[in-house]
């Protein structure tokens, strides 16, 4: 059952960064749509943004997934 537990935790993890993800996506279509001029800054941050936000995610699975599996 704890395993299960970690397991679930981990994908609560992933899903909360999937989306944040797509918030901050729909704010910087939302915006290039009213101001094209800012489009190269905004896709900068974007990528910015969602590349530390897969790490950070990335790094709370690693932490919860210290399963010991017994076949």
């Amino acid at each position: 059952m704890e395993n299960l537990e970690i397991i679930f935790e981990s994908l609560r993890k992933v899903a909360w960064s999937f989306l944040w993800t797509g918030i901050l996506a729909i704010i910087c279509g939302v915006l290039i749509f009213m101001y094209p001029n800012l489009l190269s800054m905004l896709v900068g941050l974007f990528l910015i943004v969602t590349g530390l936000t897969s790490i950070i995610a990335a790094k709370k699975v690693k932490k919860l997934s210290k399963i010991s599996l017994k076949l």
